[in-house]
């Protein structure tokens, strides 16, 4: 088909469906009549009537009644068939007849639009020519009587009428009278006086003879042998079954109709097939293609592999031949196995659209394609229904995980445990086999568990595992029992994940496990704060995050929860400046922020806290890390200062310079107790019973006496005792009274942890009596 006849036809307002079939000879030789090439549109009848000046049509048609020039036969060559609603050209015999003794310049208009040649179409070029060359075929009728271009027609001895041979005809092609043979429809227009006058002018398409008036044409119809091709029907399919199951897949079912919509031929069915292709569809061909002209085939099992099955079907037992006005009708089923899911939608969506090949009785293709989806490998004879989508749902993992003992307690100070941790894969075999992701106990590390039961291991379908992990588990008798839970999670082809934890309690000391060093406060020893709330230890936490380098998508996180100090992930500074809630983190990459506090405690105590950080990858799983980490406090000495007045009334002045409050717990001359008892000596007795130095009283000395700690204000202690003298010593030997020795006057304090510390004081008291 000429590429400008696609060009020319939409001014004709007609249907052009993609494929169209315009048949025509293989060649073309013009015997006799005018050969317009691909510019066979004119201007019809009456249009061309009105283009001579002062000619005029009030009902805006000519009446057309003589009969003077008729087409009597037309007999296609080389072509069969048309189809209606479409421009066909083909080569054919014409038989031109006058009814009159001569005629000049017969001119016929075929319309190419269902308007006549005689009704005035506002200029519009819808009609074709068919326009004889004077006396070319060689007829004795076939004649040139005014000399002009134009093909003149004469009655002889021999007859009334010659046929045009191998004439080029361009038609619409319709069956009006439902026949089944196409109607050829023409007005005539001739000049019934002998001048020249006719020519053929391309350029406005105004070639041959208009009537002389109104009423001298002639139009008529009648059939011509071309088949009408039948139109291609609406192919109808219905899904009357769940258009929904879950994986692995189930049974669809389907109907499937088209009526014929023509009374006259027969359709034949060439093809019918289901064409099934998973959502998006991305190009031609489809997926998969079932065969409905072929009997069905047995519900696939376990070991098939996934596809769409044919398991129940009524079409190939149907006639292929439709007969005018039957109905084709059908039913079939097919059973869409599908074991391995979309990993993001966690679905396969199936489209589903029959394909029914189609042919007349000529075996020419009916139907173009023009109802078939792009995806479809479809051309000529090609008819498709709708689309119809059905699905395949996501059916999770599961996975079942049992711990048990060998023991359910063990006397202080402890004991071994052995326990058994048995997995089995429950998950369905379409989800099978899984892969091992995490195998964790929350106190004891079983990550080298033995056999299969480690992480990265694959279990089939009910397939069954089993480690052991013995541990020492130590503590005091009547301590809490300790619980720990084992758990396990599995992932399956999809990249769905399940999981089953079990616990085992033993009734021995509950001990905190260890998790991992990503979180390190410096220092993580330091000293005591005692018993002054301004005294404060400043420790820097730093913590690490590591994103797993063997994963592909970027983390973001929503929490750093410290058991201690809340929530952080705003003041977590990655890099000093980005917030980590803020932070994108890439595979691989490990990022770290300082924070600080300030702690108090006493000697022995341990600052323990516990830091979650969880967040979410790129595909929105969670993701989750735990720290831990220690501060210790350490033990401080108390300290103090010892102040000894050796006078008659000896006060002694005890301070504390510690950070902790002491008790007084001795005072001893000579290792003797002064608290306690009076100490005598060579010439002078010591005792405790307070004394008035400077106008000032000074209690006795208190054993036990509070002294709180530096700086507190209560932090000195005055106390005093009473040296006597013996009177009526007659010679005169100096008193001396020499307490320089390291055990001579000995002051003794405790703290709270009966921490004992010591002083001495070194005194010289020289009298000469």
């Amino acid at each position: 088909m000429n590429n400008s006849l696609l060009q020319h036809l939409p001014r004709h307002g007609a249907v052009i469906a993609l494929g169209m079939f315009l048949y025509a000879s293989p060649s073309h030789t013009q015997a006799a009549g005018w050969d317009f090439g691909d510019d066979y549109e004119r201007r019809c009848m009456a249009d061309a009537y009105l283009l001579k000046p002062g000619n005029s049509l009030p009902q805006n048609q000519l009446n057309c009644t003589a009969n003077d020039v008729e087409i009597t036969n037309v007999v296609p060559v080389g072509i069969s068939e048309c189809t209606p609603g479409q421009i066909v050209s083909f080569d054919a015999d014409v038989t031109i007849r006058t009814n009159a003794k001569e005629r000049y310049d017969t001119t016929f208009y075929l319309p190419l639009t269902p308007e006549s040649p005689q009704v005035v179409q506002g200029g519009a070029e819808n009609c074709s020519l068919i326009l004889p060359k004077p006396g070319d075929s060689g007829a004795d009728q076939d004649v040139n009587i005014d000399g002009d271009e134009c093909g003149d027609i004469i009655k002889t001895n021999t007859g009334d009428q010659y046929v045009l041979v191998n004439e080029r005809i361009n038609m619409l092609c319709v069956d009006n009278d439902e026949d089944g043979r196409a109607d050829f429809s023409y007005c005539a227009a001739w000049d019934n006086i002998e001048r020249s006058n006719c020519t053929v002018d391309d350029s406005n398409f105004s070639s041959g003879q208009i009537p002389n008036t109104k009423s001298k044409c002639n139009c008529d119809t009648f059939n011509i042998d071309l088949f009408i091709r039948p139109n291609p029907p609406a192919i109808n399919k219905q899904v009357v079954s769940a258009t929904s199951v879950s994986e692995p897949g189930g049974k669809f079912d389907y109907t499937l109709s088209f009526t014929n919509p023509s009374t006259a031929s027969s359709l034949f069915v060439t093809s019918l097939i289901d064409e099934v292709s998973v959502v998006p569809v991305s190009s031609a061909p489809a997926d998969y293609s079932v065969n409905l002209l072929l009997p069905p085939v047995s519900t696939p099992t376990q070991s098939d592999p996934d596809g769409v099955y044919l398991v129940a079907n009524t079409c190939h037992t149907q006639p292929t031949e439709v007969v005018p006005s039957a109905t084709f009708s059908c039913a079939f089923s097919v059973y869409v196995k599908d074991i391995d899911l979309d990993n993001t939608t966690k679905t396969e969506v199936y489209r589903d659209v029959v394909n029914v090949g189609l042919a007349d009785k000529n075996n020419e293709p009916v139907g173009d394609g023009s109802t078939c989806p792009t995806w479809l490998s479809s051309g000529d004879g090609s008819n498709c229904s709708g689309p119809i989508d059905v699905t395949i749902t996501n059916v999770m993992p599961s996975v079942n995980l049992l711990k048990e003992g060998d023991v359910a307690a063990v006397t202080e100070p402890g004991g071994p445990v052995t326990y058994t941790v048995t997995i089995t894969n429950t998950s369905s075999y379409f989800d099978s086999p899984v892969s091992i992701d995490s195998l964790s106990d929350n106190l004891f590390d079983i990550s080298s568990g033995t056999g299969t039961c480690t992480t990265g291991a694959t279990l089939n379908a009910g397939e069954q595992v089993v480690c052991t992990y013995t541990t020492n588990l130590i503590g005091n008798f009547g301590d809490a029992a300790i619980v720990n839970e084992a758990s396990i999670t599995i992932s399956d082809n999809e990249g769905d994940t399940a999981s089953s934890s079990n616990t085992h309690a033993v009734a021995i000391l509950d001990v905190p496990s260890s998790i991992s060093l990503t979180k390190l406060a410096t220092p993580n020893s330091v000293p005591e704060t005692g018993d002054d709330p301004s005294v404060v230890r400043a420790i820097d936490y730093t913590f690490t995050i590591t994103v797993n380098s063997s994963g592909v998508d970027t983390v973001t996180f929503s929490s750093l929860l410290d058991d201690k100090f809340g929530e952080l992930v705003d003041e977590c500074l990655v890099g000093g400046s980005t917030k980590l809630s803020e932070y994108v983190a890439d595979p691989g990459e490990m990022l770290s922020c300082v924070i600080s506090r300030d702690l108090q405690g006493s000697a022995g105590d341990s600052h323990v806290n516990i830091a979650n950080v969880k967040g979410v990858d790129a595909d929105g799983q969670m993701v989750m890390a735990v720290a831990t980490e220690t501060v210790n406090f350490t033990d401080v000495m108390p300290t103090l200062e010892l102040a000894f007045a050796p006078r008659i009334v000896v006060v002694l002045q005890i301070k504390n310079t510690s950070i902790e409050n002491v008790k007084l717990s001795g005072l001893t001359l000579f290792s003797q107790n002064v608290l306690e008892d009076d100490v005598v000596d060579d010439g002078f007795t010591f005792r405790n019973v307070g004394g008035t130095y400077n106008e000032v009283f000074y209690p006795a000395c208190e054993l036990n006496k509070d002294i709180e700690y530096a700086g507190s204000g209560n932090d000195t202690y005055l106390c005093a005792f009473v040296v006597d003298f013996e009177a009526g010593l007659d010679d005169v030997t100096a008193v001396n009274f020499n307490a320089n020795a390291g055990d001579a006057v000995v002051v003794s304090v405790k703290d709270d942890q009966d921490n004992t510390v010591s002083g001495n004081v070194s005194v010289q008291l020289v009298t000469q009596e």
